[in-house]
């Protein structure tokens, strides 16, 4: 029996034990009053696991319900959004266009409008020059 017990001590500590065996160490360990070290951890271990813990942790459960109601409008505002997005992005197809020379004529208008807006705000500049002159004048 000493025999077997040792063999089953070294499997233990190897890590390769079944829980029977687990189980056979536990026993001869407990029922022999045995001074070796391993003697007093396996008798601690009966121990331990009869011990409670001193506080009862119980699952607090489900916190935060919604109102079926409150989840069907979430659904609704959900559906509503991605609608609203799928228009969305078919309406920037209606922009695309195929003809170069359309695109051409359309980019063309558009740095027209820009460049008549640059040429009324480099009057502006002009006003701006004269008062920084005045300004400096007037600093002397």
């Amino acid at each position: 029996m000493e025999s077997r017990i040792k063999e089953i001590q070294e499997k233990y500590w190897a890590g390769e034990t079944t829980i029977e065996e687990e189980k056979i160490l536990k026993n001869y360990f407990s029922k022999n009053n045995s001074t070796d070290s391993e003697a007093g951890y396996f008798k601690h271990l009966k121990k331990a696991s009869v011990l409670k813990p001193p506080v009862e942790f119980k699952h607090p459960g489900r916190k935060f319900l919604l109102p079926k109601w409150m989840m069907a409008a979430a659904i609704f505002v959900g559906i509503m959004g991605g609608a609203y997005l799928f228009q969305q992005s078919q309406k920037q197809n209606e922009f695309l266009v195929d003809d170069p020379q359309k695109a051409f004529e359309i980019t063309r208008q558009a740095l027209m409008s820009i460049s008549s807006g640059m040429n009324k705000g480099t009057a502006y500049v002009d006003n701006l020059q004269k008062f920084e002159e005045a300004t400096q004048l007037i600093s002397k």
